[in-house]
């Protein structure tokens, strides 16, 4: 078996993991992933959601980078 399959009957897709090159977690966060994408799509929030989720993490990054690259500074031995 390849690390997974692919395979499509009628409207229903079956995914198969071959759990030796995955790690069940790795799979469960893939799929929390794809049901936010199912869930944004449902909501049919438009293209100024794309710009509005760019200027939040944006404005997230100006705030925190300081203090985060100061942790990654820290933890790798510089000061």
């Amino acid at each position: 078996m390849e690390a997974f399959e692919v395979s499509r009957t009628g409207n229903i897709i079956q995914i198969v993991f071959d759990a030796q090159h995955f790690k069940e977690d790795a799979v469960t966060r893939l799929l929390n992933r794809l049901y936010v994408e199912y869930l944004a799509e449902r909501a049919n929030l438009g293209e100024d959601i794309e710009a509005l989720g760019e200027e939040i993490k944006r404005d997230w990054w100006q705030q925190n980078k300081a203090r985060i690259l100061a942790k990654i500074h820290e933890q790798n031995g510089h000061n």
